[in-house]
């Protein structure tokens, strides 16, 4: 199974696991409690505040990224988050963004790429 169809924290421990990383020096490395990354891995975890559960943060999920070497933005899309750079985008421009984003949700990745890297041409 790959880790696009995998839950947040199976991907977070699969990742771990392959680079044979133990849970006590991962936490270490990504400054949390070794029981914090079990939780996280369990999916006991979550990005929002509801109830009694408890929440992880996006500096979080970014060290994580960073000690796996892992896709950032997968991640957080994994964790049910939005990065933030991504959210001031949209409150910007709430009405253009949906539009773009609804434009373009039937297209296949290749064609959705080819479209961001002729956009990023226009910058130059």
């Amino acid at each position: 199974m790959g880790a696009a169809k995998r839950s947040f924290g199976a991907t977070v421990r699969a990742a771990r696991q392959e680079k044979g990383i133990s849970l006590r020096k991962f936490a270490d490395m990504v400054g949390v409690s070794a029981t914090f990354v079990s939780m996280i891995e369990r999916d006991e975890i979550q990005s929002t505040r509801d109830d009694q559960r408890v929440v992880i943060k996006e500096e979080t999920i970014d060290a994580i990224a960073e000690a796996l070497d892992l896709d950032r933005d997968n991640l957080l899309a994994l964790a049910g988050k939005v990065p933030t750079d991504l959210s001031g985008i949209i409150h910007k421009h709430p009405q253009e963004i949906a539009a773009l984003l609804r434009s373009v949700k039937n297209l296949p990745p290749e064609e959705i790429d080819r479209i961001t890297k002729r956009t990023n041409q226009g910058k130059k």
